[in-house]
């Protein structure tokens, strides 16, 4: 009877921790919604205000910081875009778009050879994405 009683506790705890995390989940979710509003917006420092609020809330997600990232960049930080997106990365490697707006930034602070390597990140990520990023980035002075 005692063995019966302890499994259920660890089941009646189990079921309360994955019940909590699955609305934190759904809650950095809503965040990332709303600050993605704001973006479109262009209220950047509104959602870079946003994204802070979520990852102290759960800093685990990487979307949360991609998304700060990217107000950051639209705001001209690029330092603070940059910590971001590392922190992303960290999190979730396989974003290529995460790497490939760092690689922008390192190219902005003439770190050419992080730039290079971020950008053959985001090329085995998506061949034909990081190929059409960077032919639009390199002739974009012709649609001017």
């Amino acid at each position: 009877m005692r063995r019966k009683t302890k499994i259920l506790t660890l089941i009646i705890v189990f079921v309360v921790l994955s019940c909590s995390l699955m609305a934190q989940r759904d809650q950095t979710g809503a965040y990332i919604a709303k600050a993605l509003n704001r973006m479109d917006d262009q209220k950047y420092l509104d959602a870079t205000l946003i994204c802070s609020y979520a990852i102290k809330q759960d800093s685990s997600n990487a979307d949360i910081w991609y998304v700060r990232a990217l107000g950051y960049y639209n705001l001209g930080n690029n330092k603070a875009a940059y910590s971001d997106l590392t922190e992303s990365l960290k999190r979730n490697s396989r974003n290529e778009n995460a790497w490939l707006l760092r690689s922008q930034i390192n190219r902005k602070f003439g770190n050419v050879k992080e730039a290079l390597n971020d950008f053959n990140e985001a090329r085995k990520l998506n061949p034909g994405a990081a190929f059409a990023f960077f032919a639009r980035k390199t002739f974009s002075f012709l649609f001017q």
